[in-house]
């Protein structure tokens, strides 16, 4: 398959290699890139404009605030930021957060702190289902399947705050999340969280940068 695929991000955090880069390379003529060994551990979560509350049915509105998370391998790619507007015309994917660590396990716990540490609001997400997954027994011992929520979590619910917190048109439940969700930033990075566009005080961090327990692991 010639294209990236949208896991792309985890076979770069295990292996420290730039695919698009390495594409760009060989479509220039020159050889294939030497791939480092594969190094710890890399998890991908999907953040998706989508209810699973609801069927995981697709929710719209504008985005009327955003915070993402920053530090020690942790990694966003995301197309929105505050005042976006989420329709129903495209791919319902707002972002994808990774998280590399050592082991599997610290990699899973990673990612869950990087969650917390994430603020969409002004539609419904798939943040809290995909923390709570990490956190399951089934994640843990590795009993999942493609149609595991299906048939499983048909009657799923959120935590009652990060629902308030998504709900578009409340600034007031969705100021409290905000705070939660800073609080875990900070737990995170060891700095305030990136509010509106960016993913630090002062703008996106560039990606290896952030990527400091990784550097160490070679």
């Amino acid at each position: 398959n010639a294209r990236l695929q949208v896991e792309h991000p985890v076979t770069e955090l295990v292996h420290g290699i730039d695919l698009l880069a390495a594409q760009v390379a060989i479509a220039r003529g020159e050889k294939l890139p030497e791939i480092p060994a594969a190094r710890g551990h890399a998890i991908e979560a999907r953040v998706c404009a989508e209810d699973p509350a609801n069927g995981f049915l697709p929710s719209t509105g504008t985005l009327w605030e955003t915070a993402w998370p920053a530090g020690p391998g942790i990694r966003v790619d995301s197309g929105v930021a505050r005042g976006s507007d989420v329709t129903a015309h495209y791919d319902s994917l707002l972002a994808k957060i990774c998280a590399w660590g050592e082991t599997r396990e610290r990699a899973a716990a990673r990612l869950r702190e990087a969650l917390a540490a994430t603020f969409i609001a002004g539609v419904q997400t798939t943040i809290p289902f995909c923390r709570e997954f990490l956190a399951s027994e089934t994640f843990r011992d590795l009993q999942y399947h493609t149609t595991y929520a299906g048939e499983h979590l048909g009657g799923w619910q959120p935590e009652d705050l990060e629902r308030d917190g998504a709900a578009s048109g409340d600034p007031e439940r969705g100021a409290r999340w905000l705070r939660a969700a800073t609080a875990a930033a900070r737990r995170v990075a060891g700095t305030p969280a990136g509010v509106g566009r960016g993913a630090g005080p002062r703008g996106p961090l560039p990606l290896w940068s952030t990527l400091a327990d990784w550097g160490r692991a070679r």
